[in-house]
């Protein structure tokens, strides 16, 4: 399977999905989500995808934060924003991954195998928005045990999410060591 999906990934990495991922990345962080953060702030709340590591309590008590139209507006935010976002970093990070790492590792290395990272991510990630999707919809009931699926989706989000990134920067130091102090 992890074969499968890096080849996959090796298919599509070409320079206009890669830069495409990045513009889409870019706006994403540089204009939807901070709007987005901003008025679920300004409804009493935080989004729970940015806590890292939270407790399922902490998680609860997110969800409970939220005045009834931000816990709407969030919904909307889960349903959209944080479909295409995870979308965008997956594709960016997953396949400069991929193209960093064919440059560094040699053929058949199982460090090429690394570029899945980013997909691992995405798929806790998007178990986190259906548990999050979940709380926020059956409010104001609310369940210690799917408080515990997000807390626990969030927490391997965030570990893979972190880990693509110093897997990206290390591959690209790698890249450029490569490129620059290698004996002509």
């Amino acid at each position: 399977m992890i074969a499968k999906i890096s080849d996959f990934l090796a298919r599509l990495a070409k320079p206009w999905l890669i830069l495409l991922s990045f513009a889409v990345m870019a706006a994403m962080m540089g204009y939807f989500l901070p709007g987005a953060q901003a008025q679920l702030e300004a409804s009493g709340g935080g989004p729970i995808d940015l806590m890292m590591f939270p407790t399922p309590a902490a998680v609860l008590a997110g969800i409970a934060a939220f005045s009834a139209e931000g816990r709407a507006f969030y919904l909307i935010v889960e349903l959209t924003y944080d479909l295409v976002y995870p979308l965008a970093y997956t594709l960016f990070y997953g396949l400069s991954l991929t193209v960093l790492l064919n440059q560094v590792a040699a053929p058949g290395s199982p460090y090429r195998r690394l570029n899945v990272l980013p997909v691992v991510a995405f798929f806790f990630d998007m178990l986190e928005n259906i548990g999050i999707v979940s709380l926020l919809a059956s409010f104001p009931a609310q369940s210690a045990a799917l408080a515990a699926f997000v807390s626990l989706a969030n927490s391997f989000k965030w570990m893979f999410a972190l880990a693509s990134m110093a897997a990206l920067l290390i591959a690209l130091l790698f890249w450029l060591a490569h490129k620059f102090f290698r004996k002509k």
